[in-house]
């Protein structure tokens, strides 16, 4: 008999060098990865909630969001497991184009933003808190999807600033875009990225499989140069197959984690987020619940 391959589904935000190495160097020869871009962390959760995708790669603040309360878009309160982190936020930052000349003309800027109830949308006002801009008066928010998407909405004049990361980031450094604060200055142990189950299917063979499969792929990626990580990419020409992105990936402060570094400590930072910018705020006794003990 022939090899029985099974459907791993995956849900990400942009794309991850961790799964381009996996099916670079077949990792999984026992799956077929169907790996899918979401527009949003409510329609990425109702997939998860219904079955539609097996892993989802997210942010924790939204884990926290969707897995304590049914305060949120979806209205529910899904049982949750994060089963490692990814990364520290690859370098997420508050930018914006050369119409912003002071922190003061911040407060009547129009940011672009993924969803208003958004991790990064907290963060971002978190961050204007912080340059001491006052949120009682109206911020200029105004929804331009993802990541990528939001850093064309900037160069295309829609808007003046938003949080960018990753590779985008690196294009705004690129087109001289102003960085005005990093995620390192609200927190120096921020978690930007995490994988995530529904709870129930924590140790179920097939997660096992892609654990050990994503480890693989991290420990491969952090020992390469940056041609051999050029490598794993079919398009050479993608914004993540440069040398930068690479080193970004290394970055000790912003970068991939190599070993699992989800704790209750260091999500504290998203919770005292939440609160500062008075969003629903999880109690911190709950957030154990959510973090697996299965995997390094």
């Amino acid at each position: 008999m022939g090899l029985v391959v099974q459907t791993l589904r995956i849900g990400q935000f942009s794309q991850s060098p961790v799964l381009l190495a996996i099916q670079h160097f077949n990792l999984l020869p026992e799956y077929q990865l169907e790996i899918s871009n979401v527009t949003s962390s409510p329609s990425q959760f109702e997939s998860l909630a219904k079955n539609e995708l097996d892993i989802a790669l997210t942010s924790p603040d939204n884990v926290l969001l969707y897995g304590t309360t049914d305060k949120n878009a979806l209205k529910q309160k899904i049982e949750l497991k994060m089963l490692r982190s990814i990364d520290k936020g690859l370098k997420l930052s508050l930018v914006s184009n050369g119409e912003i000349k002071n922190i003061s003309q911040l407060q009547t800027a129009i940011f672009s933003i993924d969803s208003i109830t958004s991790g990064f949308a907290l963060l971002l006002k978190n961050m204007l808190l912080n340059l001491k801009l006052d949120l009682d008066q109206e911020i200029n928010f105004v929804q331009a999807g993802s990541t990528p998407k939001r850093l064309l909405h900037v160069l295309d004049n829609n808007s003046q600033a938003t949080i960018l990361n990753a590779e985008s980031k690196i294009v705004a450094d690129k087109k001289s875009l102003k960085t005005w604060m990093e995620v390192t200055q609200v927190s120096n142990n921020y978690l930007g990225t995490v994988i995530c189950v529904k709870a129930k299917d924590e140790s179920v063979q097939h997660v096992k499989d892609f654990m050990s499969a994503w480890k693989s792929a991290v420990e491969m990626i952090l020992n390469f140069n940056s041609e051999q990580f050029k490598e794993i990419f079919t398009d050479k020409e993608s914004p993540l197959a440069t040398k930068e992105y690479f080193e970004l990936l290394k970055d000790e402060k912003h970068g991939m984690t190599l070993k699992n570094e989800l704790s209750v400590e260091n999500l504290i930072p998203l919770v005292e987020i939440r609160k500062a910018t008075h969003a629903y705020t999880p109690d911190i006794s709950l957030i154990g619940n959510l973090i697996s003990n299965k995997y390094e």
